[in-house]
């Protein structure tokens, strides 16, 4: 290639290829292009490397050695990119702690105050999702809970009943259903009910109503605002606590 000119090899002898004169030549008032090939393909990333870790190694490539003359590969980019993220756990590289384990952010959100500790937060107040309802208010030696599902005249669940607790794990005992008692799991500002409950609970349900699985969020910490639930017949469900 003469001038940037390609010119065809000569039959049976090898083809020649020429740069263009002053392709790789410093230019008037400016970088090479290697050099500015070597800014561009990852310069500015070296750089910050280095003023993250003084003491690492350089991953500036020789341009006389590297295939790539001065570029990066994909690789080393993204060797860099995680060494860049370890550096941003570092606090003014002074502390060699790991970041935390996923595990570990609930338990920093619960020191924090962000979220409650359901190990030891109170249950008590109203709790609904849609039709479903839920009231839990202190009593002299427990907790009474009152549960209502509602979805029409004919088909829907009331119960009342008596709730222990154990960290996490509230079990349930239901009135007027011998039989019906089971372990729910308190969240926080959550109750979750199993995905199956004994045949006996099947005793405060109409129709193809069911207190499986009920997801319900609380909506206030209110014990006198829980004691107002009712069914719909009217009935008090945690008035009597």
């Amino acid at each position: 290639m003469k001038g940037g000119v390609f010119n065809p090899p000569p039959p049976g002898g090898a083809r020649e290829v020429e740069h263009a004169p002053g392709m790789f030549e410093d230019r008037p008032g400016g970088r090479s292009d290697l050099a500015r090939a070597e800014g561009v393909g990852g310069g500015g990333l070296r750089r910050t490397i280095e003023r993250a870790f003084p003491s690492a190694p350089s991953v500036r490539h020789s341009p006389a050695t590297s295939p790539w003359r001065g570029r990066i590969k994909g690789k080393q980019v993204a060797v860099l990119a995680l060494l860049l993220l370890a550096g941003c756990g570092r606090h003014g590289g002074t502390s060699n702690a790991a970041a935390p384990a996923p595990n570990d952010l609930e338990s920093a959100a619960i020191a924090a105050g962000v979220i409650p500790d359901p190990k030891s937060a109170d249950i008590t107040g109203l709790y609904a999702r849609e039709t479903d309802r839920m009231c839990v208010v202190p009593s002299s030696d427990a907790f009474r809970v009152g549960v209502f599902v509602d979805y029409d005249d004919n088909q829907n669940c009331s119960g009342t009943g008596t709730v222990t607790r154990a960290g996490e794990t509230l079990h349930l005992e239901m009135d007027n259903a011998p039989g019906c008692s089971f372990d729910a799991q308190f969240e926080g500002d959550r109750i979750v009910f199993p995905g199956r409950l004994p045949s006996a609970c099947d005793h405060l349900c109409k129709g193809r109503a069911s207190m499986t699985a009920l997801n319900l969020d609380r909506l206030s910490e209110s014990a006198s605002e829980a004691s107002t639930l009712r069914d719909g017949k009217g009935r008090l469900l945690c008035g009597g606590g």
